[in-house]
């Protein structure tokens, strides 16, 4: 994954990750939202905005093994603090 200096998420999409459906759903409706969730601390960080899809550019090569590429540019951001109600830390 790539972020820009504006916060654009680029994601490189691999043959056998099960994406396909959702590449497909993105081209009907761009709006998307992704949840990151921090177990250490339980905090939520919720980015919603508008996808691309990119299936020829050279850019995809800087993905190694990646066929295509989405990307999604943040709309808006919001972080919850401790919105999740267990916490993982390390054994």
């Amino acid at each position: 994954m790539r972020v820009t200096e504006d916060g654009t998420l680029t994601v490189p999409d691999y043959a056998g990750n099960r994406f396909f459906n959702t590449l497909g759903n993105l081209l009907a409706n761009p709006r998307a939202s992704i949840a990151v969730p921090d177990f250490a601390n339980g905090d939520l960080l919720q980015i919603t905005g508008l996808t691309e899809l990119v299936l020829d550019s050279p850019e995809i090569a800087d993905f190694e093994g990646a066929e295509r590429l989405w990307r999604l540019t943040p709309e808006r951001v919001v972080l919850r603090p401790r919105a999740l109600p267990l916490l993982f830390g390390a054994l």
